[in-house]
């Protein structure tokens, strides 16, 4: 794939969504509330993009996430309240940034 970026409204359609597996894409941006619509989703893999702004809101629906995984990127800085909104999180990998 050769997803760029990720905008508002991208997965609003897809609520029933558990696993969404991002990774090696060309994704650079992810911008306010991406992942609005999946707030069923489990488990995230954005792993081995070239991410290098995450907005402070990008993750605010997903309040089910337990797994997320986002290392092999770019990423330099990161909110304090990125992940407030995932009451479940219980695995992040947020190695070799």
């Amino acid at each position: 794939n050769s997803i760029q970026e990720l905008r508002e409204g991208y997965f609003v359609d897809l609520v029933n969504v558990l696993v969404l597996d991002l990774s090696f894409n060309d994704i650079e941006v992810i911008g306010r509330a991406s992942f609005t619509g999946l707030r069923r989703l489990r488990e995230l893999d954005l792993t081995n993009n070239m991410v290098r702004e995450l907005e402070a809101d990008a993750f605010v629906d997903l309040v089910s996430v337990s797994d997320f995984d986002l290392s092999n990127m770019a990423i330099k800085e990161i909110s304090s309240a990125l992940f407030s909104p995932m009451s479940s999180l219980t695995k992040l990998d947020l190695s070799n940034n």
